[in-house]
């Protein structure tokens, strides 16, 4: 069991995770999977979930894994060293294109009628 009182977690019960749209290293929705990932390794997730839908979004555009991820988490590692960390072991294709895919999935244009 990972030591709790190392970890630096909100507690959710009292306050929702960060926005969605706020981002980090140009990451949307990454803050916010981050804080419930560490609300729920502390046990202060409340009606929060990690590794939602929403996070599957972005854990697969990353290429990452959501429990190699929550071991990172479990370390005490900030947000910064989590960020290096992603950069370190995301997939080639979301280093280029930053986040835009899962920022704005239905930036598509659309057909002319």
């Amino acid at each position: 069991m990972p030591d709790d009182k190392k970890i630096s977690a909100f507690d959710l019960t009292k306050r929702p995770p960060r926005s969605p749209r706020l981002r980090l290293g140009g990451y949307a929705l990454l803050p916010r999977m981050l804080d419930k990932g560490r609300a729920e390794i502390v046990g202060t997730s409340g009606e929060y979930h990690y590794n939602c839908p929403l996070d599957q979004r972005i854990l697969n555009f990353l290429g990452l894994d959501a429990d190699a991820l929550r071991e990172q988490l479990a370390t005490g590692k900030g947000d910064g060293e989590i960020l290096q960390w992603v950069g370190e072991k995301c997939s080639a294709q979301a280093r280029p294109v930053g986040n835009r895919t899962v920022e704005r999935p239905s930036a598509r244009p659309r057909p002319r009628q």
